[in-house]
């Protein structure tokens, strides 16, 4: 190898540092401008009430609470029995965790299906000045297979929240 060729060789790799250094500069601009935000909050401790939500479905009873934190993709689902419900009452409370400056408010949907019922009910959660978010449904449907999921869309303002369920 000459003189010239490694002068070369030594030149190409600080090139190629040096883009990828700006490569890097500019991914971290274009994020920065973004407005995405990032929101870190601890998981709950081992004794706390709200937890992750489970994978698998939940029965859905009259007199049953049920405590889960909600985050970014999260969704817990519950199922009826077969048998027709009347007067089921839809409780639930929900309080947002991040920051206020960070997210002001985050999304939650509530969605029921099955035979002769149907709702979609998308809600935000906190403002400028409650962090929380509370209602009630009641629900009357016929026999069947019926589902309730609580869930929070993937988004730029999701964020972890505390969500109470009480089924009435």
């Amino acid at each position: 190898m000459t003189k010239q060729d490694a002068t070369t060789a030594q030149s190409e790799d600080r090139s190629m540092v040096s883009n990828g250094k700006r490569a890097a500069t500019f991914g971290l601009v274009a994020l920065a401008l973004s407005g995405c935000i990032v929101v870190r909050v601890p998981p709950p401790a081992r004794n706390d009430p709200f937890q992750p939500p489970s994978a698998s479905a939940i029965t859905i009873a009259k007199g049953n609470t049920h405590r889960m934190r909600l985050d970014c993709g999260a969704q817990q689902v519950f199922k009826s029995p077969m048998a027709p419900i009347e007067n089921l009452v839809i409780e639930y409370n929900a309080e947002n965790l991040s920051p206020l400056k960070q997210v002001p408010s985050a999304p939650i949907r509530l969605t029921w299906r099955g035979p002769g019922a149907a709702m979609d009910v998308p809600f935000n959660v906190g403002s400028q000045s409650t962090r929380t978010a509370m209602g009630s449904v009641t629900m009357n449907v016929s026999a069947g297979a019926h589902e309730f999921v609580v869930a929070m869309p993937n988004g730029p303002d999701c964020g972890p929240t505390n969500f109470k369920v009480v089924f009435r």
